[in-house]
């Protein structure tokens, strides 16, 4: 039997294990982020959008070609499948997508792009059961409000490895386009099991105000307007990169509702956010406004420092913090854990818990915040606590900021616990208010580790039914 050398056995091994290592990376690298390599994807039983006369060179209209071959594929069970090339799309005719439609691309080069020369809602136009859309960039090229709608009524839907920018509103002043509120992805009601995966959204931007403030939503799920409808259900949004959306009036990389809050209708929507990754959102990152939602695993990046443009609405313009906030919860039964939070910047509130309507059934737990230390921290404060019922906040570690904690309504049957608080320039817990006649009752404040310059836990002489065991650095 033939010996090896311990030289050869290394390189023999070496080599071994770049090609299981190469395998690997080609298998699983799912190539979600901009300037990534895109896999080439050849495909079966399926219809080229070129086979039925689109021709994808950017300057012909492809529209009716591939909504031919969309139609076409829909009723024999088909693949339709977009090759590289730039396909024209006439924004006031946009692609309808039916029940049991596959639509297929090679990546990023594979684009849907709406025509320049007009102006329209959509260039994507969702409607029906187990439809999806792989591999395809959506170019709305601020021709359009929306990119892509999901219509009420549709379930099984999913968005996986595409691309989808460039959302804005008309310039023409005599247009129903010119201020209305932008969005990449929109989600109707009465819809179900909706997932958004290994997915890019950007550039979503409102240069007109909608009754006095410019909107703007990377992804908007809410409901058909005068509609009655139930909010989404069993939506899951993941590992996804969601960035530039603006300005900072009311721009949010995420904003997920209910309208149904409030009138006593409201359901629980068994919805997840994980594992994504948001930047340069004007205003907040994620606005949650419907009940039973988990945001788990995201990565919030505050990349602004004095730079982030405002309106009058927003009272992080008083204060100059660069974003008001990277989570929101508004609404009951949510769970807030295992996210970052972080930057260079600023947030008024980096995680929000209820402002003025009540809310209950709030954890936020293993999270961390932490504030540019270069940042103006005037009115801050990392968890901002309103009126909320049934709450607890634990493990997190917050760092900088003018607070760390700080419930500033009223609220009840709390527990803040376990955190790590560091506030070179600030407070560490602030259980008072200054806006009666509200108060906290019914709280335990226990093993907080507090580093601060100011109080490590200040309380209020109207709360009632308090436990608070003191603990610092």
């Amino acid at each position: 039997m033939k010996q090896y050398s311990k030289i050869q056995y290394a390189i023999v091994v070496s080599i071994v294990l770049g090609i299981m290592a190469l395998a690997y990376f080609s298998l699983f690298y799912d190539g979600s982020k901009e300037g990534s390599v895109q896999e080439i994807n050849r495909y079966e039983n399926a219809i080229n959008v070129k086979d039925v006369g689109a021709v994808g060179d950017g300057i012909a209209d492809d529209t009716a070609a591939i909504q031919q071959a969309i139609d076409q594929a829909a009723k024999q069970n088909l693949i339709v499948y977009v090759p590289n090339g730039t396909y024209i799309i006439d924004p006031e005719k946009p692609l309808n997508i039916p029940t049991g439609t596959k639509l297929y691309g090679d990546g990023k080069e594979s684009v849907l792009k709406a025509d320049g020369a007009r102006f329209g809602w959509d260039i994507v136009r969702i409607h029906g059961q187990q439809i999806e859309i792989r591999h395809l960039f959506m170019d709305g090229n601020q021709a359009v409000n929306r990119v892509v709608v999901v219509r009420a009524g549709s379930s099984q839907v999913s968005l996986t490895n595409t691309f989808i920018a460039n959302a804005s509103q008309s310039e023409d002043k005599n247009s129903k386009y010119y201020d209305q509120l932008v969005a990449g992805i929109v989600v109707y009601g009465e819809t179900s099991d909706i997932k958004i995966s290994n997915s890019e959204i950007s550039n979503v931007y409102a240069k007109h105000a909608t009754n006095g403030i410019r909107i703007a939503r990377g992804i908007y799920i809410t409901k058909t307007w005068g509609a009655t409808e139930k909010a989404a259900m069993n939506v899951e949004i993941s590992n996804s990169y969601i960035h530039d959306v603006g300005p900072k009036d009311q721009a949010d990389c995420l904003y997920y509702e209910d309208p149904n809050i409030g009138q006593g209708e409201a359901v629980q929507t068994g919805s997840v956010i994980r594992n994504n990754q948001f930047a340069r959102c004007a205003k907040r990152a994620i606005n949650i406004h419907a009940n039973g939602v988990v945001v788990e695993g995201n990565k919030i990046m505050n990349t602004y420092l004095g730079d982030n443009s405002s309106g009058d609405s927003d009272p992080s313009k008083k204060t100059g913090a660069d974003m008001y906030s990277g989570i929101t919860i508004n609404a009951d039964n949510v769970t807030v854990r295992n996210n970052t939070l972080e930057g260079i910047g600023s947030f008024y509130a980096g995680i929000e818990i209820g402002v003025y309507d009540p809310i209950k059934g709030i954890t936020v737990t293993n999270n961390r915040v932490f504030m540019g230390k270069a940042s103006k921290i005037e009115d801050t404060t990392a968890i901002r606590v309103g009126n909320v019922d049934q709450y607890t906040i634990t493990s997190n570690r917050l760092e900088n900021g003018l607070r760390g904690i700080w419930t500033w309504l009223s609220s009840s049957n709390g527990r803040i616990a376990d955190n790590i608080i560091i506030m070179p320039q600030g407070g560490g817990i602030d259980l008072s208010t200054y806006l009666t006649p509200n108060y906290q009752q019914k709280m335990t404040v226990e093993n907080n580790r507090i580093t601060a310059s100011g109080y490590m836990i200040l309380s209020d002489p109207r709360n009632q039914s308090m436990t608070i065991i003191e603990e610092q650095e």
